[in-house]
């Protein structure tokens, strides 16, 4: 399938957005920047976004790709499953840029704040699909809050990757899953 112009000029749209988002924050991309770093006229922009927040919620919205659901029959090894698909790519600088800039940017914009929610559930969704597969099997009490059992598994790994930006070793990954499957596994 042929893509228009109009599709190319916006898709180099989003792309130049994102380019700027993991460069230097969302507080960063402007119009002109926009126009520029793609090529298409300012004209153009306005034909296919009504603001530039839009573009830049579409830009970051297309830019999560979801990560798939391991069940291996186990919570710790669906979490180590988990963690060798999810922190690779949760640690890369620019994916750091966006998620802080998404967050800074949320303080006082109402739709970036619903964008950083929307991007945090959907990093969420399958760690809550393994606490529940956990769940299911008995590994983790009937009682257990899904919704804050996967907060307490976050934690270690986002304080570690997004505030003390301090590398995550495999020793680090594996000394936190201990902790984490030990609070979490049915006593």
């Amino acid at each position: 399938m042929v893509r228009t112009k109009s599709e190319q000029a916006r898709t180099k749209m989003i792309e130049a957005a994102l380019e700027i988002v993991h460069e230097s924050g969302i507080d960063n991309v402007t119009v002109a920047e926009i126009v520029k770093r793609s090529g298409v006229a300012k004209t153009t922009f306005y034909r296919h976004f009504t603001s530039l927040s839009e573009l830049i919620l579409i830009a970051c919205s297309e830019s999560i790709q979801p990560f798939p659901i391991p069940n291996t029959g186990s919570l710790r090894t669906d979490l180590e499953a988990l963690a060798t698909m999810m922190l690779p790519v949760l640690c890369q600088p620019e994916r750091q840029q966006m998620a802080a800039s998404v967050l800074h940017a949320g303080c006082s914009d109402p739709d970036i704040a619903a964008l950083h929610k929307e991007i945090s559930l959907e990093q969420r969704a399958p760690i809550k699909a393994v606490l529940d597969m956990a769940q299911q099997r008995g590994e983790i009490g009937p009682d257990v809050d899904i919704d804050l059992a996967c907060e307490f598994v976050e934690g270690p790994f986002i304080k570690r990757i997004h505030f003390t930006q301090t590398e995550l070793t495999e020793k680090d990954v594996v000394g936190f899953l201990d902790l984490i499957c030990h609070g979490l596994f049915k006593k």
